[in-house]
């Protein structure tokens, strides 16, 4: 293969544009993007971007961010569904290259970037209209924050940990907090800095919450003072209800388990390593920073009782931060023949 062809191939932009048809063709599948759709639409329409609507009732199920985007994306190019796909993928690319920043931030290569864009969940979901692809985008954005922290730039750090948890939140809800703290908590595990400076990084921590709470109450107050109690009462009740015995979704502890693999198919198949590269993993800063990132907000996914396969998105590029780190070391490699199939 010459080298023009192996350099187009290992394109970000390749893998866009193969993705680029299902974006533009396919359309919008019920019963949830019909209705995130109609959402915007009705925002649209009303010209008010504070209270999504339903079918003229106030829709509490979802934070705003994505109907925003996509509104924006319809005033620029018109009522389409692919505008909407085509922001899906915009956001997946940036995960990919918020991954690989972050990878490259550890010394690693390329590899964890694509391990994320050929996993199964990745390519399932990449155009979907859904909220947790953005939410993913936020939780990567988080972990910049933190390695902003680890180096010491506590002002960068604070900014954009800030920015990251309020549009986080703006893009569904609460529960970024549950993806950024295992990280953030556990960091004396694998950042020098938080072990040095630990009443520093925690008050870092604290403000960064501070910022992203006022950034997510600048939408939120508002739009319970225009809404009132039959928009923020919904709201809480749904919040508390997803936390214990879900209103919805309600799935046994052990429900992800035969999951994750799946999606994380194929390197579940293809990915082989010795022993010693697995235990890079607790050895090496990247390894435990993954394991810091993914396994408590997984842990807790499986005690609270709503369940969805989509809801572990945001986990994907921790994991394949993971698998990047063990695919550094000595013996590991990908199966060629199990890739294939």
């Amino acid at each position: 293969m010459n080298d023009p062809l192996r350099r187009l191939l290992a394109s970000r932009w390749t893998w866009a544009a193969l993705l680029l048809p299902l974006a533009l063709l396919l359309p919008p599948i019920p019963i949830d993007e019909t209705r995130y759709l109609t959402a915007t639409w009705e925002m649209t329409l009303s010209g008010h971007w504070l209270l999504p609507t339903v079918n003229g009732a106030l829709y509490t199920d979802k934070s705003p961010f994505l109907f925003w985007l996509i509104a924006s994306g319809w005033k620029v190019f018109g009522v389409h569904t692919w505008v909407a796909r085509a922001l899906a993928l915009a956001v997946t690319w940036t995960m990919l290259e918020l991954l690989r920043r972050l990878a490259r931030r550890f010394a690693l290569d390329a590899a964890a970037m694509w391990l994320l864009a050929g996993c199964a969940g990745i390519a399932i979901f990449a155009s979907a209209i859904m909220f947790d692809l953005l939410l993913a985008a936020c939780v990567l954005l988080a972990m910049h924050a933190l390695l902003d922290l680890d180096a010491a730039r506590w002002r960068r750090g604070v900014g954009v940990l800030g920015a990251a948890i309020g549009l986080g939140v703006l893009a569904k809800g609460p529960v970024v907090l549950l993806h950024v703290m295992g990280a953030a908590l556990l960091a004396p595990w694998w950042s020098a800095t938080a072990r040095a400076a630990k009443a520093r990084w925690y008050g870092a921590l604290a403000a960064g919450i501070g910022l992203g709470a006022a950034i997510a109450l600048a939408w939120l107050l508002p739009a319970a003072w225009l809404g009132g109690p039959q928009y923020w009462e919904p709201l809480l009740q749904k919040v508390s209800g997803r936390l214990h015995e879900s209103f919805a979704h309600a799935r046994p502890p052990w429900w992800y388990l035969p999951l994750l693999p799946v999606l994380l198919l194929p390197w579940t198949l293809a990915l082989r390593a010795p022993r010693a590269a697995w235990a890079a993993l607790w050895r090496e800063r990247a390894g435990r920073f993954a394991l810091a990132w993914c396994v408590p907000p997984f842990l807790a996914f499986c005690l609270i009782s709503g369940k969805q396969v989509h809801y572990l998105i945001p986990l994907l590029p921790a994991l394949a931060l993971a698998g990047a780190v063990v695919l550094a070391q000595t013996g590991a490699r990908v199966a060629a023949r199990l890739y294939a199939l």
